[in-house]
């Protein structure tokens, strides 16, 4: 009995942490590949957000936190963009939990390669839906 239970929480849990299949591997945040540079997204971050700021971490990393980041189907937005080295390496979309199944349809449209967003250079992405913070749940996207 101990088995069975464990494999279907093991089922469950991974059905709630991955994301729906993308047609590839996500390239980047919407039409920007990974490895763009951070002045370059932080541009475009403050003329598309309703507040947007540039963080440096303790450890040094970079982060953009945006507010209002207009997603269509989804409405305004809280998005993370994570920087290593100053290039683009991961994002986070935050939804209210009443939003979460909206994020959820809309992920495979989110998680398209864009044309316009270059080649991969080989990296792998992860993929995790989650709750992020009280009342939010979260796509977080990570080229690794």
């Amino acid at each position: 009995m101990r088995v069975g239970a464990a494999v279907l929480l093991a089922s469950v849990l991974a059905c709630f942490l991955t994301a729906p299949a993308a047609a590839a591997d996500p390239s980047g945040f919407r039409e920007f590949a990974w490895g763009t540079p951070l002045g370059t997204l932080e541009e475009v971050m403050k003329a598309a957000c309703e507040f947007s700021i540039t963080y440096t971490s303790q450890r040094g990393q970079r982060t953009i936190n945006c507010s209002g980041y207009q997603v269509p189907d989804l409405g305004p937005v809280d998005v993370t963009l994570k920087f290593n080295d100053e290039r683009l390496r991961g994002y986070t979309i935050a939804v209210r939990r009443e939003l979460e199944a909206q994020l959820r349809a809309a992920a495979p449209r989110l998680l398209q390669t864009p044309p316009s967003s270059g080649s991969r250079s080989g990296r792998t992405t992860s993929v995790m839906f989650h709750s992020c913070m009280m009342g939010f749940a979260c796509l977080t996207v990570q080229s690794l």
